[in-house]
């Protein structure tokens, strides 16, 4: 069973999650960033904290070894 995006990430915490069916929506998420710095940065710092937490060395070699046994 493999995560989706929006089971990993938070919308309006770690990224901004837009329509794929609509680039309307898609150019409002990215004018909304470019006239809001503040909000560009936040998203950047709370990705960048979730990605190291959600990628250790540790959980790495977990997979690694989930995957191994799997494929055994």
């Amino acid at each position: 069973d493999t995560p989706t995006i929006k089971d990993l990430f938070n919308d309006n915490e770690d990224i901004l999650l837009f329509r794929n069916d609509s680039v309307n929506d898609l150019y409002l998420k990215l004018k909304h960033l470019l006239d809001h710095p503040e909000i560009r940065y936040n998203l950047g710092i709370n990705l960048q904290a979730k990605i190291r937490s959600l990628y250790t060395k540790e959980n790495t070699l977990e997979f690694y070894k989930r995957l191994i046994k799997m494929l055994s």
